[in-house]
């Protein structure tokens, strides 16, 4: 092709640049131009295009690679799902206790060599600053990677399920002083952390929700005289913005 494109230049430029008249600048060049020069543009001009070919292809080609690896890497590992179920909610001379149920099912294909569990129950009282389910994700986030450093914890291998009981108690002394100052009406809802971490041959995975605690039928939540919840009257919200599983 090069020898070709050469050849039909070299006709034109004979027939074209021979004439007694000046030609304009663009055709000047092209007569001044040697022909040698010509085809070294032409090959150059060819390089860059197939070099650049070979740059998009060596990036589909290392993408697809990656992705691969990837899809590999997360059909050989654990997945726990994670379910979350109320017990009860008691207030007595001690403070305020939730009692709960963390159900947990390992649906991945292979071990998670220990499953740490952390739930964090945070007061929200009515008309009080800091209540957002920002903070509380803040304050759980925080107390939950402190807690899933520790080194035990009980195995879960695939297909099996296991269920922890879990307690998270408010002290009273915590409790009383903000019901009675900034609670209108001594009214309150909480906030609930709760989280898995499980680490495994390729790394650790993680599983956490965000919910609100609400009393079944009541708008907003709980009153201060509201001190044996049992299961049936207790609702926990799922938050799904703030959920995470990886």
């Amino acid at each position: 092709m090069g020898a070709a494109s050469a050849g039909i230049f070299g006709a034109w430029s004979s027939n074209y640049c021979g004439r007694d008249e000046a030609p304009a600048w663009g055709a000047r060049f092209l007569c001044e131009i040697k022909i040698s020069d010509l085809v070294t543009i032409w090959l150059t001009w060819c390089l860059v295009i197939v070099g650049a070919f070979q740059a998009w292809w060596l990036f589909r080609t290392l993408s697809a690679t990656e992705k691969a690896a990837s899809a590999a890497l997360n059909d050989q590992r654990p997945w726990i799902e994670m379910v979350v179920t109320p017990v009860s909610l008691i207030r007595d001379e001690k403070g305020l206790k939730l009692s709960l149920e963390l159900h947990v099912e390992n649906v991945g294909h292979t071990p998670a060599t220990a499953v740490f569990q952390h739930i964090e129950l945070i007061l929200c009282v009515v008309g009080e600053k800091g209540n957002s389910l920002q903070d509380a994700d803040k304050a759980f986030r925080k107390s939950f990677d402190l807690a899933t450093k520790m080194k035990f914890g009980n195995p879960l291998f695939p297909g099996r399920k296991k269920t922890f009981a879990l307690n998270h108690r408010i002290k009273e002394e915590n409790l009383a002083p903000r019901l009675a100052i900034d609670a209108p009406q001594g009214r309150y809802t909480f906030h609930l952390g709760a989280g898995i971490s499980y680490p495994f041959a390729g790394g650790t995975g993680e599983t956490t929700a965000l919910f609100i605690v609400w009393k079944k039928g009541e708008p907003v939540s709980f009153n201060a005289g509201d001190t044996n919840l049992k299961a049936d009257e207790i609702r926990f919200v799922e938050m799904p913005l703030w959920n995470t599983a990886k």
